[in-house]
């Protein structure tokens, strides 16, 4: 951490090496403590050891600590680039990699850390992807990646995910447009680039976290136009091969005779359907009823004429952005769903504390694209002149949420919505940040102020 000693302050960045040029110390090793020398007969040996100053072991911190390498290294352990060994603790090797997935302990020991032990089980499934004689294997050329290769193993109890790795290490399973796959059989994949011009592309759009790829985070325009096409045209490969090898065949009729005594044949005639269309065949009665109103967390004083962009996410599962005419709705780009604290409105979508009512307004072509989990950008034309107050919610199947905005390109953010003078059919384009990160379907409400 940064710290004085005396006047100075000194930053929470060390080196350790020749001042001069911050070089590395080489055949010096008499000059370093024996704790910071890695123990081996030769000395021409290269390697890296990590040494941690006040290191406050847990219990079990072992086997916690072998998880997390496998479940990240799997892919560079199994080609054996990667070797590690914890004393005390399991080893790493590409000999030993599958007993350590297997090792219920390990498992029980992470069963308390966030999205575990999901994500340890789902890097042992990749792993047999990778290495099992039952995976089939395809390869491809990306136009900016170059040769990439997908393994793909078909089996039950699957997570139907696509481990996406950059030079053996795991980045993520959720890259966009493969992230939902409800039409195929149970399955496990990885991914990876062969090329070192793809993976240093690739490396250059991680960030900091190495869970994602950016196209963003590439210095010039023509780099992020040629890394979003990249990316695109990979995932539509990669669900073109699921197809492939994972869909489910689908027939026009198929029988479920388990089902035979709650419905009856339509080939037995009217004359047994009573009150409620009776079943014939068995003890129950069916009745349509009306489906449950949907509530909303925002009051409306003129429901249904609210203006609606309900932003959602194209049918093949990959993110996008669309839209629609007419009582201000429209579709847009989405993701998965983030679960956020409700917010508080008056009515008609004012700030709280006012008692006048605010009138609804119609937007029209509304559209939203996905920058970052916690920015959007939003579009819509409206068919007034004048300020118009705009809330954001996250859809849900029971409740909306109010999705508090934190800034905007344009107009004023108070009380988490955001004010913006607007001109009739001119079209308004602006990014918004968000409180809190969300990739889910957004609702779009407009008053004028």
């Amino acid at each position: 951490m940064s710290h004085r000693n005396g006047n100075t302050t000194h930053r929470g960045t060390g080196f350790w090496g020749v001042r001069k040029n911050c070089q590395p110390l080489i055949n010096q090793t008499e000059q370093l403590p024996d704790w910071l020398q890695r123990p081996s007969d030769n000395p021409d040996e290269t390697g890296t050891t990590l040494s941690i100053l006040g290191f406050v072991p847990t219990k079990g911190w072992e086997k916690i600590l072998a998880a997390s390498i496998a479940e990240s290294f799997f892919g560079a352990i199994c080609r054996g680039a990667l070797e590690v060994t914890i004393e005390d603790g399991p080893s790493l090797s590409v000999t030993t990699l599958a007993d350590v997935f297997a090792d219920a302990s390990i498992a029980d020991a992470i069963k308390d850390q966030k999205e575990e032990p999901e994500t340890f089980v789902n890097s042992g499934h990749f792993l047999r992807a990778l290495s099992s004689t039952e995976s089939v294997t395809e390869d491809t050329q990306n136009g900016g990646l170059g040769h990439c290769r997908l393994h793909i193993l078909v089996g039950e109890g699957l997570p139907k995910r696509v481990a996406v790795l950059r030079d053996g290490m795991l980045i993520t399973s959720q890259l966009t447009g493969l992230r939902r796959f409800g039409e195929f059989k149970e399955f496990a994949a990885v991914l990876e680039c062969m090329s070192e011009k793809g993976n240093s592309l690739l490396r250059a759009m991680e960030p900091p976290a190495h869970d994602d790829f950016e196209a963003a985070r590439l210095s010039t325009m023509q780099q992020q136009r040629t890394a979003r096409v990249a990316l695109r045209e990979l995932a539509e490969w990669v669900r073109e091969m699921l197809k492939r090898h994972a869909q489910d065949p689908v027939a026009e009729v198929t029988e479920i005779d388990e089902l035979a005594e709650f419905f009856g044949d339509e080939d037995q005639g009217a004359g047994g359907a009573r009150d409620g269309d009776e079943n014939p065949r068995g003890d129950i009665k069916i009745r349509a009823r009306p489906l449950p109103k949907r509530k909303s967390t925002t009051s409306d004083p003129n429901p249904g004429t609210a203006s609606d962009g309900d932003l959602g996410e194209g049918s093949d599962g990959s993110d996008g952005d669309g839209g629609g005419e007419g009582d201000g709705t429209g579709g847009g780009g989405g993701g998965g769903n983030n679960d956020g604290d409700d917010g508080d409105q008056s009515p008609g979508g004012g700030s709280g504390g006012k008692s006048s009512v605010a009138t609804t307004i119609s937007l029209r072509n509304v559209r939203a694209i996905v920058l970052t989990p916690d920015r959007r950008r939003i579009a819509f034309t409206p068919e007034i002149t004048g300020d118009v107050r705009v809330e954001l919610e996250d859809s849900g199947a029971d409740t909306n949420r109010l999705l508090k905005v934190t800034g905007a390109t344009l107009g004023s953010v108070a009380d988490g919505r955001l004010t913006v003078a607007c001109n009739a059919q001119k079209r308004v384009m602006l990014d918004v940040d968000l409180e809190r990160p969300f990739e889910g379907t957004v609702r779009v409400k407009a008053n004028a102020v």
